[in-house]
């Protein structure tokens, strides 16, 4: 695709994403995330530097709620999953020894309340 249908077809888009939020649509794309706009009601600020109290007019807001994939996919990038405790009930132990390990069955996988995570096969989150 040359770079002018490319730059048509993500103007279209966004001019369509643009025009549904302006209808009060909500947006999903799947994979990605949900934009919709919200309404913020008037509410009483301060003046930073003064200290001053001032009258907040209501506005509305495009909020964006990230894509459930997304987050775990971002979450993951860089981290190693921490190894439980010895007997926890997450740990799930495989018949075929690790190559590193030699010999030795390991844990295959770790889960806990924010993610879940498999080793390459023929590894373990022990020792790797």
């Amino acid at each position: 695709m040359e770079t002018k249908q490319a730059n048509a077809v993500v103007t279209d888009v966004f001019e369509t994403v643009v025009a549904h939020l302006r209808s009060g649509d909500r947006v999903r794309i799947g994979g990605f995330g949900i934009l919709e706009v919200k309404d913020r009601p008037a509410r009483m600020g301060r003046n930073p530097a003064t200290g001053e109290a001032v009258q907040i007019t209501a506005s509305r807001k495009v909020a964006f709620r990230v894509a459930k994939d997304l987050k775990s996919t971002i979450f993951m990038l860089g981290r190693r999953a921490p190894a439980p405790a010895p007997g926890h009930p997450s740990l799930q132990h495989s018949a075929d020894p690790c190559r590193v390990c030699v010999g030795n069955t390991r844990p295959t996988m770790i889960s806990s309340a924010r993610f879940e995570t498999r080793a390459p096969r023929g590894f373990c989150y022990v020792c790797c």
